[in-house]
């Protein structure tokens, strides 16, 4: 027997939309049935052993040369590599970070 939260995957399966088509109807949050508590995930080891982690850019001592050059280096590695990165230590307040990001969905 199906639980409520399997028949909702379903459902959304028989739609053949994909996360696309739930982005162009104007969902503004994520659907419960994308979400995994952190006690329901499974974290396991590729079978080839490699762990991946997201590039951090540390910006902690930016004002000095040598720590200036070494975050570039790690900025344009995980740029060329990866496409993406974290910044951590930005002196960014959490609270002008969330405006920002109540901004963005106001806006769309």
């Amino acid at each position: 027997m199906q639980t409520a939260l399997q028949k909702k995957k379903k459902n959304f399966d028989d739609l053949k939309i994909g996360v696309k088509g739930l982005a162009d109807s104007g969902v503004t949050r994520i659907p419960r049935i994308f979400i995994h508590p952190p006690e329901t995930v499974k974290y396991t080891t590729p079978e080839n052993g490699v762990k991946l982690q997201n590039p951090v850019i540390d910006l902690k001592g930016i004002g000095n040369d040598h720590s200036l050059k070494e975050m570039v280096n790690a900025l344009k590695d995980a740029c060329e590599t990866w496409g993406f990165f974290q910044i951590v230590n930005h002196g960014v307040p959490l609270a002008a970070m969330e405006e920002m990001l109540d901004s963005i969905r106001r806006f769309h």
